[in-house]
């Protein structure tokens, strides 16, 4: 009989499993923005134009990444703005 050579288990006690976790974390951060048709998407500016339709209910919108608009639906695009605040609150575009 041929004796085969037993692996026996990691010394740290967690055997294989965690391994793949590791190497998962590892690439756990987006390398870069999505690319859609030559435009540039973040991933901040998809949830806002989640929020956009989610307000606009059962609209089709088409926005436009060159002059980021909704063209068809111009009713959508006071959602694109800067809401105006009260007098005393203001935010500033640079600290």
């Amino acid at each position: 009989m041929k004796t085969i050579n037993r692996l026996g288990r990691p010394q740290d006690g967690r055997g294989r499993a965690q391994v793949p976790t590791r190497r998962h974390r590892r690439h756990a951060k987006p390398e870069r923005a999505i690319r859609q048709g030559g435009a540039r998407f973040d991933p901040i500016l998809l949830c806002h134009l989640a929020n956009v339709a989610w307000r606009m209910g059962n609209t089709k919108l088409a926005f436009d990444a060159k002059t980021e608009t909704f063209p068809r639906t111009p009713e959508a695009n006071q959602f694109l703005k800067r809401p105006s605040y009260r007098t005393p609150w203001v935010i500033r575009d640079s600290v």
